[in-house]
């Protein structure tokens, strides 16, 4: 998608509290991270505890390295069950139901053997689960003391807030960059991206503009002239490259960025997206 919202800013706002507080109040615990919910599956949150400590990881979007769904290992059951769940031992692990085998295999590939393990569901409010927090040990068992599930649970509500106050950052920041009516970049975006290009780097800029709309918006209406330029728009969109930003910067006028390319290869695009 060439008009992503970045996420990492998200983590930046979670990454403090959540790594104070685990590692104060959880020593012996070295892998974890936080899993949000996707439609029916789970896809981590760009942050993630390591033995190495914690560590920035792959936004959303990145194919994870296990496909989990909810009810998928302990954090699938604790975000079905909306309960935090636990296992003080290793035999506890060992006996526990995994029925995914993708994710069994990469724990005992790439983590380890675990001896305890805590996952605790996100939620905002009283709302449903949107999210865990799953924490685990490969070097010491911990028999979970009500005092531990209760600092658990406060855990999780900072990172639920934090997470939360992050996307509606996220969110205010697309919705004052895209226009509504096509979803593309809007005026201040295209330029926000035209300035940032690498100094000296070569660049096409394409521009066009929808013929006759006022025409069409007074003879069929409004709604048919929105019609038109989201066509257009789709037409820019899919006719363009990945690394190409078409943008909608005025009211029939849509511009695109063509990074690192010369003027005959532009004039080959542009013949390309009048002709679909």
């Amino acid at each position: 998608d060439r008009h992503a919202v970045p996420v990492m800013g998200v983590a930046d706002v979670a990454s403090d509290a959540f790594a104070d507080v685990i590692q104060a109040a959880f020593p012996d615990l070295n892998w974890g991270g936080i899993l949000l919910l996707r439609d029916s599956h789970l896809e981590p949150f760009p942050l993630a505890l390591t033995p190495e400590g914690m560590v920035q990881t792959p936004p959303p979007g990145t194919r994870p390295p296990v496909e989990m769904k909810a009810g998928d290992g302990l954090a699938g059951a604790a975000l079905v069950s909306g309960r935090l769940q636990a296992w003080g031992s290793a035999r506890e692990a060992r006996h526990a139901a995994v029925n995914n085998e993708q994710l069994r295999s990469y724990v005992t590939e790439h983590i380890g053997p675990i001896k305890c393990a805590l996952a605790v569901p996100l939620r905002i409010a009283n709302s449903q689960p949107t999210g865990v927090i799953s924490l685990a040990s490969t070097t010491a068992e911990h028999h979970w003391s009500d005092a531990d599930l209760v600092l658990a649970r406060g855990l999780a509500d900072v990172a639920s807030a934090a997470i939360h106050r992050g996307e509606l950052t996220e969110e205010q920041r697309r919705q004052a960059s895209t226009d509504h009516l096509t979803n593309l970049p809007n005026r201040r975006e295209f330029e926000r991206v035209v300035g940032a290009r690498p100094v000296r780097q070569r660049y096409s800029i394409l521009l066009a503009d929808v013929d006759n709309l006022k025409l069409i918006n007074d003879e069929y209406g409004h709604e048919a002239g929105d019609g038109v330029l989201r066509i257009v728009a789709d037409v820019m969109r899919h006719g363009l490259r990945i690394r190409d930003t078409v943008a909608r910067i005025g009211g029939d006028e849509f511009a695109a960025f063509l990074p690192a390319t010369d003027m005959a290869t532009a004039a080959a695009i542009a013949e390309r997206i009048v002709e679909a």
